[in-house]
């Protein structure tokens, strides 16, 4: 099962460590010894990062990978959320990127406000097979059925 957690960088490095703090928390997962990575899915603006600070993240312990062009593709099929706030438009969209991108493949997503305790490995194997939305401010969402999506 992989574990996967959105997001989208806006003009800067620091606009993005302010939104998300991901290298804080990479760097916490790290300090504790987690050994499971986390794939971050960028839905926009990974372009907008400086090198040094994606090798930063990556160093960290998260996987970098660029869906801005499903992302895009989605936000075409679905003119009717333009009006949206872009917040929510990714909030709903995320869910067809991953299912374009893990093609029905387990995954466990961790809203990227989530910070663990526990190794996010240790996590996703308890999730294992099940299917579920543990809903709130931040959320996490285990996908085993891939007829979850539709």
């Amino acid at each position: 099962m992989q574990v996967v957690t959105f997001a989208w960088a806006p003009a800067s490095e620091r606009e993005f460590e302010e939104r998300f703090a991901l290298s804080l928390v990479g760097s916490r997962y790290r300090e504790l010894g987690f050994a499971g990575g986390v794939e971050l899915v960028f839905l926009s603006g990974l372009e907008n990062l400086p090198s040094e600070y994606r090798r930063q993240l990556e160093a960290s312990g998260w996987q970098l990978r660029d869906a801005a062009h499903l992302f895009s593709r989605h936000e075409d099929d679905f003119p009717g959320l333009a009006g949206l706030n872009p917040t929510h438009r990714r909030w709903l969209l995320r869910w067809l990127v991953a299912r374009d991108l893990y093609e029905g493949a387990a995954i466990l997503h961790l809203d990227a406000d989530v910070v663990l305790n526990e190794d996010p490995a240790v996590v996703a194997r308890l999730a294992q097979g099940l299917t579920f939305v543990l809903q709130g401010g931040p959320a996490v969402t285990a996908v085993s059925d891939a007829s979850w999506y539709v």
